[in-house]
């Protein structure tokens, strides 16, 4: 039977760690404690759904799951599936959800790099709104150690010297006005 893992890890991602086969008990079980820890959570998390060590899905469990995704509606979520038939299952999670939100990858590291850049990118979008990091973690309702961490990520991947090299940066890709993701 199940043994699924739900916690919310240090850099503020929800982990929901699939093991084993899922009734509609252990899935329903996942599914409150994600929802539980989801509400005690400050601010917007992101979600990081791994079914790489997951058995079969019964009809009831794949329902739960996406209900249990649905908690990410307002965030980001990714769905690990590295084996076709939990693929199929991400797909349907994701389809069962209707938004731009949520994909699927087939490994932690693709699902956890997409994450990172986007909250890069959401920091981006502060550094052009806000002058400084509480103004920012205030409007993003996260942590001024969190936007101070992506503000060093930004820097160190585009080769930028200080935060208004970035904002400006921001500005001229377009990240601070773009509502597209």
């Amino acid at each position: 039977m199940a043994k699924n893992e739900v916690y919310l890890d240090e850099d503020g991602i929800l982990r929901i760690v699939c093991i084993g086969d899922q009734d509609e008990n252990s899935a329903s079980e996942m599914m409150e404690e994600a929802v539980r820890i989801a509400n005690s959570a400050s601010g917007q998390i992101k979600v990081l759904f791994d079914t790489t060590r997951a058995g079969k899905f019964s009809v009831e469990a794949r329902q739960a799951a996406v209900e249990s995704l649905a908690l990410a509606l307002h965030s980001k979520a990714a769905v690990v599936a590295s084996s076709m038939p939990m693929r199929a299952l991400g797909l349907f999670m994701v389809g069962g959800a209707k938004t731009p939100n949520m994909k699927v990858f087939e490994t932690a590291t693709e699902a956890l790099d997409w994450l990172s850049d986007y909250a890069d990118h959401e920091i981006a979008r502060g550094l052009q709104q806000y002058s400084n990091n509480k103004e920012i973690a205030a409007a993003l309702q996260v942590s001024e150690k969190t936007v101070k961490t992506h503000v060093s990520n930004i820097l160190q991947k585009l080769h930028l010297s200080d935060r208004t090299q970035a904002a400006l940066y921001a500005v001229r890709q377009r990240i601070a006005n773009d509502d597209s993701e």
